[in-house]
């Protein structure tokens, strides 16, 4: 692909191009390369632009800095030990300095780490003196004259001082801010959930984004990285995961406030990767358990993600690897107006040999625009928009199967958060998406013919506001709406010939399995939602959440009670109890096409309990253990293929079932415990699980359910590499056997067998450094290094052999092999 070439242009340009002019690069990369040891060096880009001053000797040391900088007019200060001060000379003409310079740092009181962010404020002119940078350190100029000022930062007490250089021209001042009480709104109290910015963290350096990304896994994907928590199951093929015994289609995912609807490459085709770039993610949360009442519709989980805030400078990452390349940049104009961009593309895993298939051009990129204004009274206006494409050109060349396919996905989003006053604050989402679907395809196997064409157009736009009152530090409200308009155009055709054992055995009634649909419809989606936190006492919280759902197409309104109660007994125990009501409908496009005759069903519910302990045990360990009960009723029907699901077109074969289960449940305890020591940081969790059908009065398992699940991620740090692994076992996914008894083919009953335990290592190494005076990392990750064969499935087929009689023919089929990937990230 063109973009292929353009990143490798764009890197060898950023890494070498320089090189062939500078032989020693510039001022900007020497200084990093000296602040990597304890010496920290500051200076102000007022009167010093480092990136632009390029070197004529290699700079090691302090010394041969200092000589360097006296030849330009400018000389390097020791404020205190191992803090310098970079500065204009009196030679220097070009430069006058006549105010004084103050410098420091502004640090946590509890951890004693900087506070990034942190900000000093001269009281009488109310006027910005300086920012606590990325460096870690504050500097500004001051005029000799005593100054007030006021040292401020989120979630920490203000703090006041007076400045008075008096005689000095440098005076070296630090502060330590106390952070302020948690607000009641920021309180971690649903059961369930996973903050990643928190979760398994050698120490508080770890940033959100690095923890991810540094986690194995294909595609520089988000809905990937998430794999190391328990209670998420996969088969690694998918991005898609079932969450507690759930289906598949039972988990949301909210970029920037917005619900995104089927947010995968290749939908169809498995659902490969998400639609989301790893590299502009800085929060990502996971809600396992009872949802707050803003989020509905879904019933297993809800994956919350935040796009990054660009730094006050322009930064660029540029990434090239085999599955997948990509390229972000933002900036942040002034403290208040910000930028960010990013553009992906990948497709190469159909390339690298994995598949055994002939590959025409499958291909998926992703494109983010994040755009924010920040006012000076407190209302902030964001503005996003996400684009996915997929071109899919396929034949497979055992399975005599063709696919052909592209997908295109718009979201427009725009949102306003304005406070009122001190106690409420008032936000509201506007959106406008789009989900355009053309596929069809090919089976021509010497028993089975068919084919398959779909064209689907769904739109949705609306609205969605919220209102925050904070009356006091004991209650917190929160009241919203969200109005929707759904629109579908469904055109779909499916033709079915043939027949081979299976057909013989499943459709005895000469079923016709041919369909031709043409459906439309419209309608209004209303959601009405209110949550209350209340401080019973300063060890007791409880959020109680009410959320009423309806939907034209639906004729029925849901109406969802939730509760969730946090008891924090010490500082080592916390006790977490959540019950509560979920409800899933059918979107307006969710019509089973399979069906005869399409139609809409009752919505499906899961009544939700989950009780939670999480111990701190010391400094260095936790242990967190939940236990949970889900029960399904109302269930809506689903296809799967009984024998194999591995095909392009998995409706095509004679295999093909409906499952009309009635009720469902899962339950299960996971436990999960982690620690760290210096550089060396593990997690390590274990689940015991259920998850079954209920049909015409009997328990079935369903086809993911695995009874043990074991997974230990381990994270190394030494110098600059950084080696990171994730080991993950379990049960084998049940499957339905086929036999020959006594000359004929009987079949199990469904999901009575399961496969062989499942085991998986990946590991990832990489390495860290500059080159050029830009960050570079070099990385390499094998998925399934052991290269197991994890058995996925059994493909049956019922052949004549030499002496003219028919055998029954077992081929084993199994999930991925083992797949190399390396990468070279750049960014400045």
């Amino acid at each position: 692909m063109y973009f292929r070439f353009l990143c490798v242009s764009i890197l060898l340009i950023s890494s070498y191009g320089a090189g062939a002019q500078f032989s020693y690069g510039t001022l900007e990369s020497a200084i990093k390369k000296l602040t990597q040891s304890d010496d920290q060096i500051v200076y102000s880009n007022d009167f010093l632009t480092a990136d632009e001053i390029t070197l004529d000797r290699p700079i090691n040391s302090i010394r041969a800095l200092r000589d360097f900088l006296t030849t330009i007019n400018f000389e390097i200060v020791e404020v205190k030990e191992s803090l310098y001060l970079i500065k204009p000379t009196s030679r220097n003409t070009n430069i006058e300095l006549t105010d004084d310079i103050v410098i420091g740092n502004i640090v946590d009181a509890e951890t004693g780490y900087q506070i990034i962010g942190a900000k000093i404020i001269a009281t009488e002119l109310g006027k910005e003196l300086a920012i606590n940078d990325k460096s870690g350190f504050y500097f500004f100029t001051e005029s000799g004259e005593k100054t007030v000022i006021v040292i401020k930062a989120d979630g920490y007490d203000e703090q006041s001082d007076v400045i008075d250089v008096q005689d000095n021209n440098v005076l070296s001042k630090n502060y330590v801010l106390n952070k302020t009480p948690e607000q009641l709104e920021n309180l971690y109290v649903t059961t369930s959930y996973f903050d990643f910015k928190t979760y398994n963290q050698a120490n508080q350096k770890v940033l959100t984004h690095d923890e991810l990304s540094l986690t194995p896994h294909a595609g520089n994907d988000p809905a990937r990285a998430i794999s190391k928590l328990p209670g998420i199951n996969s088969s690694g093929l998918s991005a898609r995961t079932h969450v507690r015994g759930g289906k598949q289609n039972e988990s949301q995912v909210v970029l920037n406030g917005l619900a995104l609807r089927h947010p995968y490459h290749f939908k169809d085709f498995f659902g490969i990767f998400s639609a989301i770039n790893l590299s502009y993610v800085d929060e990502l949360s996971i809600y396992a358990g009872v949802f707050p009442a803003k989020y509905g519709n879904y019933i297993s989980s809800v994956m919350e993600i935040q796009s990054t805030d660009p730094s006050d400078d322009f930064f660029m990452d540029l990434s090239l690897g085999v599955l997948n390349s990509h390229v972000t940049f933002g900036e942040s104009f002034n403290t208040d107006s910000q930028y960010l961009v990013s553009y992906r593309s990948g497709g190469d895993l159909f390339r690298s040999g994995v598949f055994d298939v002939d590959v025409g051009d499958p291909s998926y990129d992703d494109v983010f625009v994040h755009l924010q204004q920040n006012f000076s009274n407190g209302t902030v206006i964001k503005g996003n928009v996400l684009h996915a494409k997929d071109t899919i050109n396929l034949n497979l060349v055992n399975e005599d199967e063709i696919a052909r396919a592209k997908y295109i996905d718009n979201n427009y989003w725009f949102s306003i958060e304005h406070p009122l006053n001190q106690n409420v604050d008032f936000e509201t989402l506007i959106f406008y998406q789009s989900n355009n679907t053309n596929r069809n395809g090919e089976l021509f196997d010497d028993e089975l013919q068919g084919t398959i064409f779909e064209d689907r157009r769904t739109n949705y736009y609306g609205f969605s506001s919220n209102i925050y009152y904070h009356p006091n530090d004991k209650t917190g409200l929160s009241l919203g709406l969200m109005l929707q308009r759904e629109t579908t155009d469904i055109k779909y055709d499916s033709t079915y010939s043939g027949s081979d054992f299976a057909t013989e055995i499943l459709y005895l009634n000469n079923e016709q399995r041919s369909r031709s649909h043409r459906f439309k419809n419209s309608g209004l989606r209303k959601s009405l939602f209110g949550n209350l936190r209340y401080k019973f006492s300063s060890k007791f919280y409880g959020d109680f959440g009410l959320r009423f759902d309806d939907q034209d197409w639906n004729n029925e309104t849901q109406i969802s009670p939730r509760v969730n109660l946090s008891y924090f007994y010490n500082d080592k125990y916390t006790f977490r109890l959540g019950v509560g009501r979920h409800y899933q409908d059918q979107h307006i496009d969710g019509v089973l096409l399979e069906d005869e005759n399409l139609s809409y069903f009752d919505s499906e519910i899961a009544d939700i309990a989950i009780f939670e302990i999480q111990h701190q045990l010391n400094e260095t360990y936790d242990l967190r253990t939940e236990l949970y009960y889900k029960k399904y009723s109302d269930v809506q029907p689903y296809y799967e293929n009984l024998f194999i699901d591995l095909h392009l077109h998995p409706e095509l074969f004679s295999d093909r079932i409906r499952i009309e289960p009635k009720e469902a449940f899962t339950k299960g305890v996971d436990v999960t415990l982690s620690g760290y020591y210096e550089h060396f940081n593990w997690s390590a969790s274990y689940s015991f699980s259920e998850a079954k059908d209920i049909i015409d009065g009997q328990e079935v398992l369903r086809s993911w359910d695995q009874q043990n699940g074991l997974k230990f991620s381990m994270g190394w740090e030494w110098k600059k590499w950084q080696f990171n692994s994730l080991l993950q076992y379990h049960s084998g996914w049940p499957r339905t056997l086929l036999s020959e008894v006594d000359g004929e083919l009987v079949i199990s009953p469904r999901n009575s067998y399961r496969n062989k335990d499942f085991l998986n290592l990946d590991v990832r190494a990489q390495y860290s450094t500059q080159l050029k005076g830009k960050n570079v990392r070099y990385w390499v990750q094998v998925f399934n290094i052991l290269d197991r064969k994890n058995q996925c499935c059994s493909e049956y087929s019922y052949e004549e052999n030499d002496e003219g009689e028919f055998v029954l023919i077992d081929e084993q089929k199994d999930w991925l092999p083992l797949i190399p990937s390396i990468g070279i990230d750049i960014s400045f």
